[in-house]
């Protein structure tokens, strides 16, 4: 009978029964946000959110932190998205990124003009490390960022980048 020779490449990992268990809380809290295949429940898609997002699921602490955003079933909370954004976006989730970029950007539209500097060089480095993973739109975000800031500051945001990417680099799996 023939069996296939070993390969040098390693199986493909499976994700394990609690990377499984998050991402279905995670799939049931979007289904339920949106109201595919189930009612729409904004308080259930919460606590499927936080659930997940308090054990570390990237994805489910994106969502978690639009729901505090935008004011999806609890009352608008600009610091709490910002946390759980910070979370994803720590783990690399380049939709995390991008919104906390986002957030940077109306930061800086807030405060006086010269508080707004810090805010648009994070703006500048979230939107870099979401365009290094090719998130839609982040390379615009971050060119109309650029447009304002000065070079000090690009190389500023750029150094930041360099750094974030290079933590994750050494970062133990």
């Amino acid at each position: 009978m023939f069996s296939p020779s070993p390969s040098d490449e390693p199986a493909p990992e499976q994700p394990n029964a609690l990377e499984a268990d998050l991402d279905a809380q995670n799939n049931r809290g979007v289904l339920h946000s949106i109201g595919a295949g189930f009612p729409q429940a904004f308080p259930i898609a919460l606590e499927c959110f936080r659930n997940a997002a308090d054990q570390g699921h990237a994805l489910a602490q994106n969502n978690l932190a639009l729901m505090y955003s935008l004011g999806l079933g609890i009352p608008r909370d600009v610091a709490q998205a910002t946390k759980w954004f910070r979370r994803s976006a720590d783990q690399g989730d380049p939709a995390a990124q991008f919104n906390l970029g986002v957030q940077c950007i109306r930061e800086s539209m807030e405060v006086l003009p010269d508080g707004g500097q810090e805010a648009q060089i994070e703006a500048f480095k979230w939107f870099q490390l979401a365009a290094n993973q090719g998130y839609w739109k982040a390379d615009v975000s971050r060119e109309r960022v650029n447009l304002q800031m000065c070079q000090a500051d690009v190389e500023e945001a750029m150094r930041r980048v360099a750094a974030f990417v290079g933590c994750k680099e050494k970062a133990p799996e």
